[in-house]
């Protein structure tokens, strides 16, 4: 039997993971694809411009979307300087699993929240979270579908507005 007090700590448990990786990769690109987009000015290389140009927007991209995700007794959520998404719990309908990558699309009436593999979590709480997610899953009692196209998807209608 829970105490009132058991109780609270339950309902406060909250953990956030980074996505160090993603950061790593992105600031990669923008750094590798900057200079190379220099070099192809100064050379007047108009066509390498393009190129490079394209790869070092997409690092950028990438370092903007990154943030960071928490996983509570609520439900989860992405903050990053993009927005801030997320989905409850009671609101998840059907679960795909990225068989590839293991990226999770949680599917709720009309929306998506996509979580980035776990292999790709970092941070001091991961475990915690992990631990968390995993039990709010498996009491969901829904069944974890297997997707190969889990990884291309994006979030919809999971804007938080504060």
């Amino acid at each position: 039997m829970q105490t009132p007090s058991t109780q609270n700590a339950q309902s406060r448990e909250s953990y956030q993971v980074g996505l160090l990786t993603y950061l790593v990769v992105g600031w990669s690109c923008a750094l590798v694809s900057g200079t190379c987009l220099v070099w192809a000015f100064s050379a007047r290389e108009y066509i390498a411009m393009i190129f490079f140009a394209f790869f070092a927007g997409m690092g950028v991209y990438i370092i903007l979307g990154t943030g960071e995700i928490t996983i509570d007794s609520d439900g989860v959520r992405h903050h990053s300087l993009f927005g801030r998404y997320g989905i409850r719990w009671d609101e998840i309908r059907r679960i795909e699993f990225g068989a590839g990558d293991g990226t999770f699309v949680l599917h709720g009436d009309r929306k998506r929240f996509v979580i980035s593999p776990i292999s790709m979590w970092s941070g001091s709480q991961k475990a915690n979270a992990i631990a968390l997610l995993d039990e709010k899953l498996r009491n969901s009692g829904i069944t974890l579908e297997p997707s190969r196209i889990a990884a291309y998807k994006w979030n919809k209608n999971v804007n938080l507005k504060n």
